[in-house]
Formats: structure tokens, C-alpha cells, sequence
């Protein structure tokens, strides 16, 4: 049976070249397109489309109250058509926080090369979408009101998401000062140092106690003191006349001779330092080459450590979390319900567009009660909390003065992914060994499962994400059919855990 999709755009031109695209896949077809927010829900509930694909700038009523009215009358797995304007960013995640299934960037916003990336990502993300469990966990009974006639905690999330879009707009972006812009209190007046007036002539009593080379030339010109002489000069040649005495003269006239000497040292010495520095390149490319050896014999690690330094024991225990497809709403589950004073830190790997990663961690930020923040490169790691991994980077942990601290770097893809989650969880359990709890949240792919595994081997608490409250069922399936999940759990009770957690 193919999949029915509604396309719904306020650009023609975007409606028919999504259309040819999804023509040309076998297993979709076009059963509609709307090219504003109300006809968008109209269509969703009256020709009840198995995906939809919706704008969110769009005329009537916008892209973001139609998919929370849809979500509301008729719950239908919703790809958002994304651009990289802040305003639509910031409309993309709280949708995304609402319950849509996934994003896709506009073909506007990509280059000619990446169009065929476009149309395999679309069609993949489409079919994904219609093959999901979405339908399943999103059920109108949840927007039902309740025997005492108020709003489910559903309904009420939603509503929250819609006042962080207010929040938003109300942040104006911070005054920047230039660092060459004048300020009074800094402004120091230093005085010129008077000059030194000096006698032109020089006795012989100033010549004692110089180097022979500056008195063999002084005695030199000491009789003829007393007849100033004029020399010229960079100055005169700029035009200024200035004139010379032979005290000043002399004074130039050493210096001179003192280069051509340091010269001659230089040219003499040369040969002999050449040959030192040959010996020191050799040295050290003895000592790289032992080192290729070393490591050549060794197996090879996803995540990058800080080499040549012993790990120091860690007595706190951190907790790991990787999710993919729609992770966003697992982890505002997870970490709206954890306590400001939970003792552990938490990383979080969520494969996300690098434009979409900082507005999350500002929503939930200001939605709960520990802090969350973007990982910085060489970080401390801190209790309470909580650090997204940035997008196109790989994070991992490594010791700082006998702290734990984040890693960030650029390298290959781990299981198409950068950042890996395998990346994180290796790194944590080589530095915390037995005291990490791992969280393999919903997601396609294999990502994480390694990673879960030398936990689980060293000791650590691994949990999987039920196929109660996964999306996609994918990444802690393969978990759990490894054998190397100790619990496997709804996202909501996850939370319980690690509060539960937290007192002993």
C-alpha cells in the first residue's frame, strides 16, 4: 500500500517540485497540497493523509498553529519544511518539541550539488515516517479533559512549548561592545620622560669599565671632540635637518661595527648549529617512529584522550544519553522531571542540524530546573548539569587536573554519525569505568550499541527506550537483541530512575 502525503506551502513553485519528487517514488503518492494554514487543516482531517509535509511560515494561520490544531483533531506523523531563519528555527523546534516527527531543510536554503540529497532524504524520511509507531503513541483520548475537567498533562505541554515561542521573540540580542571603542576610566595619561641633557664631550673617566672593541674606537676619536661634525641621517632624508656631534657620532658608529662583528660570529657558528638541529630532527623522528609502533599494536579507539596522561580515579557517576528521531520530545520528558540539586552530570549526543542544536538547549534550559547548555571544547564537567553535544562535532571525555572534562573534534563519521554516540559512551567508560549510566533513546540505526556494550561489560547501567514510547524503534532494539541492556523502560519512567537514582 503506498503512502499518502499532504504537502502543505505557501510557495507554488516549492508545492510542484516537491510533487515531481514524490512522483517519481513508487511506493508514495500525492494526494493533496494547501498553500496555507487553514487549508492545511482542513485537508489533514478530512482526507486523513498518512504523512504530512508543512511550512511553517505561511499565510491565514501559521505553520505552527495548524500542526498543533492537526495534533490536536487528528495526530498525523508531520515532516516540517524547515529554512535556517532564526524565526523559523525557532518554530521548528518547539514543533518538533510538540511531536513532529522529523525536519528536512528547504531545497532554497541547500546548493544545486545537494538536490539529489534532497530527494533520497525525503522519500526515506517520508516512508520512515509512515512506518512508525507515531500513530500508536499519539492518540486523541490524550487531548481528552479528564473527569475533573481539566487539560491531560499532554495538552498542557503543548501550551508550554507555544509560550517559549513567545520567550523567544522577547530575547534581543546582547549590545556587544568594541573592544577600540574609548572609555574615560580606561584611559591612562602617561608622561613623556624629560630628556637627559649630557655633556658633548666625554671625559676618559666614562670610558673605563666599557668593552675593549668601545674603547679601542672611543680613544680613537677623543682628541678631535671639540670639532662637532655633521652626519646624515633617515631623518634628513625625510626632509628634517638635524645635526650631530661626534659624541652622537661615535655612538653610531660603534654600533655599526658591533653588528658586522655579531655578523661574523653568526657566519662562523653557522655550520655547527646546522648540524645540531640535524641531530635533534633525527632524534625525534627516532622517537615518533617507536610511538607509530606502539600504537599500530594497539586496537584503535573511536574517541580522542589526552595522550601520555594516567587516568585518575573518578568517584562521581555521569550519565550518557544518544537519541536520534524524535529525541527531542524523549529528552524534554526525561529532563524537565530532574531535580536542580541531581549530584551527576549529563551528556547528551541527539543527531540534530547544527542550527537547530542551540534553540533546543535554550528551551529546555529555561523549561527545567537543572541547567543545559552547548558542550564547549575542554570543558570541566559539572553536577546538575546537563551538555548537547554540537553538531559536526564528535564529543568525548578526558581528565583535566584529575577532572573530568569534554572533548570536542572534528573527525570521520562513526556509524554515519558525527557526533557518534558510540564515541561518547566508549570515552565514558574508559574514564568512569563501572559508574556510568548509559540511555539509548528512540532512533534508526546501530549508533550507541557498541558503546552500550563495553558499558555494560565494565559494569555500567545501561536502559533502552520500551517501544511504548519510541518513535522509532530502532537503535535500543538492536540493544536489547545484543544482550546488553540491563532495563528497558518508557521514557517517563527513565526519569523516575535517575532521580530514584540520585539518593543512593
Amino acid at each position: 500500500m503506498k503512502t499518502r502525503v499532504l504537502i502543505a506551502d505557501d510557495s507554488a513553485f516549492l508545492r510542484k517540485r516537491i510533487s515531481e519528487i514524490l512522483s517519481s517514488s513508487d511506493e508514495i503518492v500525492l494526494i493533496g497540497t494547501a498553500k496555507n494554514g487553514k487549508e492545511a487543516i482542513k485537508k489533514a482531517i478530512y482526507q486523513n493523509p498518512d504523512v504530512i509535509l508543512l511550512d511553517l511560515m505561511m499565510p491565514k494561520i501559521n505553520g505552527l498553529e495548524a500542526f498543533r490544531r492537526i495534533m490536536a483533531e487528528n495526530p498525523t506523523p508531520t515532516i516540517i519544511l524547515s529554512s535556517i531563519s532564526p524565526q523559523t528555527l525557532d518554530s521548528s523546534v518547539q514543533a518538533l518539541l510538540i511531536g513532529a516527527f522529523d525536519y528536512i531543510l528547504k531545497p532554497g536554503t541547500l546548493g544545486a550539488k545537494k538536490l539529489p540529497d534532497f530527494r533520497k532524504n525525503l522519500i526515506e524520511k517520508i516512508l520512515l515516517a509512515s512506518n512508525s509507531r507515531f500513530n500508536k503513541i499519539y492518540g486523541k483520548m490524550e487531548y481528552e479533559k479528564d473527569s475533573t475537567g481539566n487539560l491531560p498533562f499532554r495538552q498542557q505541554w503543548v501550551d508550554e512549548v507555544f509560550e517559549f515561542g513567545k520567550y523567544l521573540k522577547e530575547i534581543k540580542p546582547s549590545k556587544i561592545q568594541s573592544k577600540n571603542v574609548f572609555k574615560a576610566e580606561n584611559y591612562v595619561e602617561y608622561k613623556k620622560k624629560p630628556k637627559q641633557v649630557t655633556d658633548n664631550k666625554i671625559s676618559k673617566e666614562d670610558i673605563e669599565g666599557q668593552s675593549e672593541l668601545q674603547k679601542e674606537y672611543k680613544n680613537r676619536l677623543h682628541e678631535n671632540l671639540d670639532k662637532p661634525k655633521k652626519i646624515e641621517s633617515d631623518i634628513q632624508k625625510r626632509g628634517k635637518s638635524t645635526s650631530f656631534d661626534d659624541k652622537d657620532n661615535i655612538d653610531v658608529l660603534y654600533q655599526n661595527l658591533l653588528r658586522k662583528e655579531k655578523r661574523r660570529e653568526k657566519k662562523s657558528d653557522k655550520s655547527v648549529h646546522k648540524q645540531s638541529i640535524l641531530k635533534e630532527i633525527e632524534h625525534k623522528k627516532d622517537i615518533r617512529t617507536q610511538k607509530i609502533r606502539i600504537e599500530d599494536s594497539q586496537p584503535k579507539k573511536y574517541f580522542k584522550t589526552i595522550s601520555g596522561r594516567k587516568i585518575p580515579k573518578i568517584d562521581s557517576k555521569i550519565v550518557v544519553i544518544g537519541a536520534s528521531v524524535g529525541g527531542p520530545k524523549a529528552l524534554r520528558m526525561i529532563l524537565q522531571g530532574i531535580p536542580r540539586n541531581f549530584p551527576y552530570p549529563i551528556i547528551v549526543v541527539q543527531h540534530l542540524n547544527e542550527h537547530f542544536i542551540s534553540p533546543l538547549a535554550q528551551y529546555l534550559n529555561k523549561n527545567s530546573e537543572i541547567k543545559v547548555k552547548v558542550a564547549e571544547h575542554y570543558e570541566i564537567l559539572r553536577p546538575s548539569t546537563v551538555y548537547f553535544a554540537p553538531s559536526g562535532r564528535h564529543i568525548s571525555i578526558s581528565t583535566k587536573k584529575k577532572s573530568p572534562c569534554i572533548i570536542l573534534y572534528k573527525g570521520k563519521p562513526v556509524n554515519s554519525c558525527v557526533p557518534s554516540v558510540d564515541v561518547l559512551f566508549e570515552s565514558a567508560s574508559e574514564i568512569y569505568k563501572n559508574k556510568v549510566i548509559a540511555i539509548l533513546l528512540t532512533g534508526m540505526g546501530e549508533d550507541g550499541v557498541n558503546g552500550m556494550k563495553k558499558i555494560h561489560e565494565n559494569g555500567g547501567i545501561t536502559i533502552s527506550e520500551s517501544e511504548e514510547t519510541a518513535i522509532l524503534f530502532g537503535m535500543p532494539k538492536f540493544a536489547i537483541e545484543e544482550g546488553v541492556v540491563d532495563r528497558i523502560l518508557p521514557n517517563y519512567k527513565i526519569r523516575d530512575f535517575l532521580v530514584q537514582k540520585s539518593y543512593y
